[in-house]
């Protein structure tokens, strides 16, 4: 086989495996873009983020249309260490409480909310406090409000979501014969903004790295060919 001849063929094996590298790329972008797509969402006023799942094979691409999210959570307006959540901390657990708002078929956002009035201490006493061996008690209790909502402007085109909400720890301590001590911690957000980020699947990511990889060479091959 000639030089010519073996160039050639080098060509026509590199095209073909682009072609299956891209192949696979394109079919990696089909099910992210029409199966499950995965989002991570944040906002910068206080850096609360999250991340959620939604199967958009439901969507018809007509309107405005809403899909469940399917796994999902918010991490924000946590009391922090040493505090004990009733619930195991299911009150921002976005998983089948959550919808995903699309329009026309392209994702606009996300609508969900929670309120828990379950935050207590690890060291949590109801009545009477070791502490106080004369008598007294100290009472420390938390609770929080949340929603993320998405609006449509007067462009039909144009949607925003934005995030409210607060988180509130008080402490009370009574002694016999003494005033009672309050005090209160409170953090809270008021229509911040909320970006989300679309998270591409593995075989996306690598089909289309592979195939970008398979044309580059193809390139080289052929300029060194001339």
């Amino acid at each position: 086989m000639s030089q010519k001849q073996r160039q050639k063929l080098g060509s026509a094996i590199a095209s073909t495996i682009l072609s299956v590298f891209w192949a696979v790329s394109l079919v990696g972008v089909d099910k992210a873009q029409a199966a499950v797509l995965h989002y991570n969402f944040h906002e910068k006023t206080y850096r609360y983020n999250g991340f959620f799942k939604v199967d958009d094979s439901s969507v018809t691409g007509i309107g405005v249309e809403y899909v469940t999210v399917s796994e999902g959570r918010f991490n924000g307006f946590d009391p922090g260490p040493g505090w004990r959540i009733s619930d195991n901390g299911n009150y921002n657990n976005l998983t089948q409480r959550a919808g995903a708002v699309f329009y026309q078929g392209a994702f606009r956002g996300l609508f969900t909310g929670d309120s828990f009035n379950g935050f207590t201490p690890q060291d949590y006493y109801p009545g009477q406090s070791p502490e106080f061996p004369n008598g007294g008690s100290r009472v420390q209790r938390g609770r929080a409000n949340w929603r993320i909502f998405t609006t449509q402007s007067d462009d039909p085109s144009m949607w925003t979501s934005r995030i409210s909400g607060y988180l509130e720890l008080s402490e009370q301590i009574t002694r016999p014969g003494q005033p009672s001590g309050v005090s209160v911690y409170r953090e809270e957000i008021d229509d911040a903004e909320v970006y989300y980020t679309l998270v591409p699947e593995p075989l996306t990511a690598g089909g289309t790295a592979l195939a970008l990889a398979g044309l580059s060479w193809l390139k080289h091959k052929k300029k060194k060919a001339a």
